[in-house]
């Protein structure tokens, strides 16, 4: 794959097309804990990147254009998805942090050649949040 690629995947992306209600989704029994939700978080998988400091690793400039996708793609969500509204409790942006922070970090695997754990979270949020494209 490569970062057009991840793009055009991102820009077409349904999300929540396929979702159950969060309610269904906190009720099963899987231990989990929730993604970072701002860009500022730290990486729970930190050192998954394992080029040398001084290496040129990815291009900033692609990593932003990836960013401005999701933005541009998750602004379809809306501010209170039915699906992410539990009584009071909105999620809504939440998951969309949470979609960010793995855009974000996918784009970097992309990038430095390293596909890893973001690739595959990125890739449950098209499966389980929206549709595979």
């Amino acid at each position: 794959m490569n970062i057009e690629a991840l793009i055009e995947q991102i820009e077409n992306t349904d999300w929540l097309s396929q979702a159950e209600h969060i309610l269904a989704i906190s009720q099963l029994q899987i231990e989990w804990d929730w993604l970072p939700t701002s860009r500022d978080q730290p990486d729970p998988f930190e050192g998954t990147y394992t080029a040398k400091p001084d290496e040129q690793i990815y291009d900033k400039e692609a990593e932003k254009m990836v960013y401005k996708a999701a933005l541009r793609s998750l602004r379809s969500v809306g501010n209170a998805h039915p699906k992410l509204v539990d009584g009071p409790h909105n999620y809504t942006e939440s998951m969309k942090g949470s979609a960010l922070f793995a855009c974000k970090h996918a784009a970097k695997e992309v990038l430095s050649n390293q596909p890893g754990k973001w690739l595959a979270i990125l890739a449950l949020y098209k499966t389980v949040c929206g549709h595979v494209v």
